[in-house]
């Protein structure tokens, strides 16, 4: 059976959307599918329809779900999945700042509408919004990215037909917009922060700054992963400790295990770090004995490590995890050509030590530059 069904829009007399009534055998129900198109379209619809009625491959129409609804059970399959506590705080972070709220007066709630009526221009309607309302580009990258996790696990479950937001693009950053502050410290600068840092502090900000691993990596490291009795010392990452999750987690991929080699001036203080503590168990705990905290680190330690070091309030909004100290100033303090440093941290060339960390400034640039001529 085919029904009309027009839309408002429809100019009189012609009808753009169908029901085809199909009986179920298994539910002993009329199932009502709505097609969009011409009356062949639901003819054909109908076809297919009773075809599968009689190779026994009907299971009837796809079972209706909100975007709200598909957006809470895929956040259920990531927390059933072991994903990190991290990435679920964003997924409702985003949820409930940005895509479940009304974007804008004239567009409709993306909650409570049916997943599988929404439309690639919907969304894009929504992102436009959410933009003219002040939204950073980061911001809106952040949500899209979100929405597309979420249709793609609707489209895996078979809750919608196609995946609208499949290849969606990211909008392009502008510049001069408002961004985290990522700065970093110059080599005056962190000369005069490691001149005030108790030992503790120095061993922990020194890991941090001239290393180069996250500081969960770092918060996870153990003693028995710290090799500094060898020619070249080294530690190895193999977990990473998640502050909000209160828990560890291993690397995401098989490169996150890897060896991190350290300087002899590093392996020096962590040498005299690992004579206070014992050498058993994590090799930066709380007073607990437990993983630090980054909020607490950051609170109780980093921002009073800073002002006694005489830096301004403002300057301390930098992140501990973003210090960075030069090749230059390295080579300095342990008198060797950047050229022996290279081969010291298995860097392959001065280039590559130039740049293996991305945050230095340019003046660091140009006195590493300057050692090694």
């Amino acid at each position: 059976m085919i029904k009309r069904a027009p839309l408002k829009k429809d100019p009189k007399g012609s009808c753009s959307r169908w029901h085809v009534v199909v009986y179920n055998k298994e539910t002993k129900k009329y199932d009502w599918h709505t097609v969009r198109g011409t009356r062949d379209d639901a003819k054909a619809f109908k076809r297919k329809a009773e075809g599968a009625k009689a190779n026994g491959d009907y299971t009837g129409p796809q079972e209706r779900k909100t975007f709200e609804e598909v957006a809470n059970l895929c956040l259920d399959d990531r927390r059933a999945n072991n994903r990190r506590f991290s990435t679920l705080e964003e997924y409702e972070t985003e949820l409930k700042l940005r895509l479940l709220p009304q974007a804008k007066e004239n567009l409709p709630k993306l909650g409570p509408r049916n997943i599988r009526n929404i439309k690639r221009a919907d969304m894009k309607n929504h992102f436009n919004a959410l933009r003219k309302n002040g939204n950073t580009v980061s911001q809106v990258n952040k949500a899209i990215k979100v929405a597309k996790s979420i249709f793609t696990y609707a489209f895996d479950s078979e809750y919608v037909s196609t995946n609208i937001m499949q290849r969606y693009p990211k909008l392009r950053r502008v510049e001069g917009e408002p961004t985290a502050n990522r700065g970093v410290f110059t080599e005056g600068e962190l000369q005069a922060i490691f001149e005030k840092a108790t030992p503790f502090e120095l061993a922990l900000t020194g890991t941090l700054g001239i290393s180069g691993p996250r500081p969960g990596e770092i918060y996870a490291l153990d003693w028995s992963a710290v090799y500094l009795d060898v020619e070249k010392p080294y530690f190895r990452i193999e977990r990473t400790w998640c502050s909000k999750g209160f828990r560890f987690y291993p690397p995401k991929t098989a490169a996150g295990k890897r060896t991190v080699p350290i300087s002899a001036w590093l392996a020096d203080v962590l040498r005299e770090h690992r004579a206070r503590s014992g050498g058993v168990g994590l090799v930066f705990p709380s007073e607990a004995g437990t993983p630090l905290n980054k909020a607490n680190v950051r609170k109780r330690m980093w921002i009073p490590l800073l002002k006694r070091a005489k830096y301004p309030t403002a300057i301390c909004t930098r992140c501990v995890g973003r210090l960075s100290v030069s090749p230059a100033q390295v080579a300095k303090r342990l008198s060797m050509s950047l050229e022996s440093l290279a081969k010291r941290v298995a860097s392959s060339s001065t280039r590559s030590t130039l740049t293996r960390s991305t945050r230095v400034w340019p003046v660091s640039v140009r006195a590493s530059r300057g050692a090694s001529a």
